[in-house]
């Protein structure tokens, strides 16, 4: 589901500020850990986004998102392809919800015209560098707490799954 209108994120606002807190459980080093932070976050990555927010339902509630960014500039200052956030709440971790939302996510980035796509995710969270590293990511400049990630989609035959 792609979020068009910002009406609509504002009636959504409690469910996603859920959904962000239940995935980053246990990680608060990574995340915004106040419920009105966590809403300034969503806000700024819906106008982020583009149109590239999408949301993950199950029995018509959210229980993931990923927002891309076409528009990023990355450490060189060249535009790249963004996600800026991916999560998936704790009870879907492990089930292929994350592998939806990131195929999803890259195929809009591809539309706007990206073959380069980057993303940052916490030095410590080792599940979450697997699962990029098993889609084809790799590894670029660590910043403080912060692994630099990137899927270069030229050098890939098939579409990570």
């Amino acid at each position: 589901m792609s979020l068009t209108e910002t009406a609509q994120l504002n009636k959504m606002r409690q469910t996603l500020i859920d959904v962000y807190l239940s995935g980053y459980a246990g990680m608060s080093e990574y995340a915004y850990t106040s419920s009105q932070d966590v809403w300034y976050y969503l806000k700024w990555l819906f106008r982020r986004s583009q149109g590239g927010f999408f949301l993950l339902l199950h029995s018509q509630l959210p229980r993931g998102f990923i927002s891309t960014d076409p528009e990023w500039r990355d450490l060189d200052e060249k535009r790249i392809g963004e996600i800026h956030e991916l999560v998936v709440t704790r009870e879907f971790q492990g089930k292929g919800a994350g592998s939806l939302l990131l195929n999803r996510g890259i195929d809009f980035l591809c539309s706007k015209g990206h073959r380069r796509i980057g993303l940052w995710v916490g030095i410590h969270n080792y599940p979450a560098i697997h699962f990029y590293l098993r889609r084809g990511f790799r590894y670029g400049p660590v910043k403080g707490i912060w692994q630099r990630m990137y899927l270069d989609l030229g050098e890939i035959t098939q579409k990570p799954s």
